[in-house]
């Protein structure tokens, strides 16, 4: 692994996972908005977030070893994964933010909180539909194509 893609993974952690949803704490507090939070809906929150962490640390492990690369788009997978979560969804590491975003709103409960993550999952599915998916389309071609035919973009149920 490069050293920028380190050095990227840890921007985007520190931004995505840290700043922002300390702003929104910080901004929810100050403008006296609405929180509510109690000893069992942060017990779902460790659990949501745990499982959101899991999810991405696994998916991180298939682009190692199957793909030969990283999720960091500097450093993409040379060989194109299908296996582990990803046979249930062309978009796992998404789900696991998103959990992650999930787990954080109901720990601390700040309406903001909910609010990001609202709009992380909204941001996260335009990327995908106008940038990610096109651009694997075309790196990838027709085994990418199957693979949407049989693949949700979210969850196999």
């Amino acid at each position: 692994m490069k050293l920028t893609s380190l050095f990227l993974s840890f921007v985007y952690i520190s931004i995505v996972f840290i700043v922002f949803p300390l702003a929104a704490i910080t901004l929810n507090t100050n403008l006296n908005l609405l929180q509510i939070t109690n000893s069992l809906t942060q017990i779902l929150g460790l659990i949501i977030f745990s499982s959101g962490i899991v999810m991405i640390l696994y998916c991180i492990l298939l682009f190692f070893k199957i793909g030969k690369g990283t999720p960091v788009p500097i450093e993409p997978p040379k060989e194109f994964v299908t296996s582990g979560l990803y046979k249930h969804s062309r978009n796992p590491i998404y789900i696991g933010d998103t959990l992650i975003f999930l787990g954080i709103s109901l720990i601390f409960g700040h309406l903001l909180l909910y609010i990001y993550t609202l709009l992380a999952f909204m941001f996260y599915y335009l990327f995908i539909v106008l940038y990610e998916e096109p651009s694997l389309r075309r790196r990838f071609g027709s085994s990418y194509t199957e693979y949407c035919k049989k693949t949700p973009r979210w969850l196999k149920v």
